[in-house]
């Protein structure tokens, strides 16, 4: 999370008084290490997210998505607003026909709230009409699949309510469980551009090369390169979620 999201939770947290030894350094760091479960960790460069120019006044689903889906065509928006890309909406209202909700992945029963659903496109309502096509993450899928997400597909003029709106701008600071993401890694070749010598390290899954290149002896230099490949994916991007903040 963003420093400032680190700030604002530890002062949310002052008045408590169990743990007192965890509350106290929590006080004095500023920092809130763990919490409910949650191991915390600050970083300067999370991604901060600002809205289109879409608001919460008239968007509506335009037409049923089908089963599997990740199109949602809408209408309702204003001539040439945006919706950005990592926007995030609900579908419908809690308590009405309309509600999408999240269902548990094992028992496939209803959640007491919405499915949040996140734009991965960015998209432009069309000239004229306000219509829109968002490409969204997760895709639509029903009870009639094994892959079962939501409690019914959007239905033809369901609401749709935006997390942001009117180009605010909001920090994307980021929880998610250890099975959500993964490190991919890859062996290395041997160096091919002329190493006087080299070798080979590993440290956990990665594999490190290190080869040292002829002496610029114009510079007095030696030249030493070190090597790594690997790449983090999110198998299980369900697994992890933003958490809009300071």
């Amino acid at each position: 999370m963003s420093p400032l999201a680190m700030v604002a939770l530890a002062d949310s947290l002052k008045n408590a008084t169990n743990p007192g030894k965890a509350i106290s350094n929590q006080n004095v760091s500023g920092q809130v290490k763990s919490l409910a479960g949650i191991d915390f960790y600050q970083c300067n460069s999370t991604y901060r997210h600002t809205a289109g120019t879409a608001d919460n006044t008239t968007p509506l689903v335009d037409g049923a998505p089908t089963n599997g889906s990740n199109t949602l065509h809408i209408d309702g928006t204003t001539n040439g607003d945006i919706v950005t890309n990592a926007t995030h909406f609900v579908i419908g209202t809690v308590g009405a026909s309309d509600a999408v909700y999240a269902v548990d992945q094992e028992t496939k029963q209803s959640l007491p709230y919405l499915q949040k659903f996140s734009v991965i496109s960015t998209s432009a309502a069309s000239s004229g009409s306000g219509d829109v096509d968002l490409t969204v993450s997760p895709a639509f899928y029903d009870s009639t699949d094994s892959r079962q997400n939501i409690s019914q597909l959007p239905a033809d003029g369901a609401t749709i309510t935006f997390d942001t709106v009117d180009e605010e701008s909001s920090q994307a600071n980021i929880l998610y469980a250890p099975s959500a993401l993964s490190l991919i890694t890859a062996p290395l070749a041997s160096d091919s551009t002329g190493a006087l010598k080299e070798s080979f390290q590993t440290y956990g899954p990665v594999q490190i090369r290190t080869a040292i290149h002829p002496r610029d002896s114009i510079n007095d230099q030696e030249s030493l390169r070190v090597d790594a490949a690997w790449v983090w994916v999110a198998p299980r991007p369900e697994h992890g979620c933003v958490n809009w903040g300071a």
